[in-house]
């Protein structure tokens, strides 16, 4: 697949048929970074559309996955990522932003409006995509638009259930489960824009929770998005 490394094989599966094995190494890369407890995990995992596993080609290990729903809204498709991880080994590379511009554009053709909804409960998930998009929802956002705040609830409601809480705009974790990498302590200084905005909109990141933030799917934000990918993954490996 174009933009994922070579030394990586990409696989689909709806989320029904993963096999034991494939829950049991997708369990396993999962419980380096988060505490929680693996049959509430299972039954949210299945509760997914689909499920993209990034293999490593030469000894089969699991080195990432993206699990998805997709969210047919009366006024356009809702591409919701209720996990994306990587192995520390294989971060920074654009393998999952490429499979997300496939379901794009696979999205695009039944000639309606795109969203990316995602949830991020660390500041690390929340700059992998707000760090690169000029633009960006948060679900708590006052001038919010009308539509789009319904679309969202429409969409959180039928993917969270109870957890998702409107008038906060976050996902509920109720201490259900805890980070290892990516929170930021109450009262940290010298910030910058961006994360403040996140530790402000996401004040229960230490009971778990989770901020909704909305991604227009437009050309402009693809290509804005993917550059700066790009200028990022080569400083990086200038850097090595």
């Amino acid at each position: 697949m174009i933009g994922v490394p070579r030394a990586l094989v990409v696989r689909v599966s709806p989320a029904g048929a993963l096999s034991g094995q494939d829950v049991d190494q997708i369990w396993g890369l999962m419980s380096r970074s988060v505490k929680r407890a693996r049959p509430e995990f299972e039954a949210r995992l299945a509760s997914c559309d689909q499920v993209y596993l990034l293999h490593e080609r030469a000894s089969g290990d699991l080195a990432g996955f993206m699990a998805l729903h997709e969210v047919r809204d009366p006024v356009g498709t809702l591409l919701h990522a209720q996990w994306v991880f990587m192995a520390p080994r294989w971060r920074g590379g654009l393998g999952f932003q490429m499979i997300g511009a496939r379901l794009f554009l696979r999205a695009l053709a039944r000639g309606k409006p795109v969203w990316l909804l995602f949830s991020a409960a660390t500041i690390n998930s929340f700059m992998m995509i707000a760090g690169v998009v000029p633009k960006l929802w948060l679900a708590s956002q006052s001038d919010l638009p009308s539509d789009l705040r319904g679309l969202i609830d429409r969409g959180m409601q039928r993917v969270a259930g109870d957890a998702w809480d409107p008038a906060a705009g976050v996902i509920r974790g109720r201490g259900r489960w805890s980070y290892a990498e990516g929170v930021v302590a109450p009262g940290t200084a010298d910030l910058s824009p961006l994360v403040r905005r996140f530790v402000e909109a996401n004040p229960g990141q230490a009971d778990g929770d989770a901020l909704v933030c909305l991604v227009p799917l437009t050309m402009k934000n693809w290509l804005v998005g993917i550059t700066r990918l790009v200028r990022r993954a080569r400083r990086r490996a200038a850097a090595r």
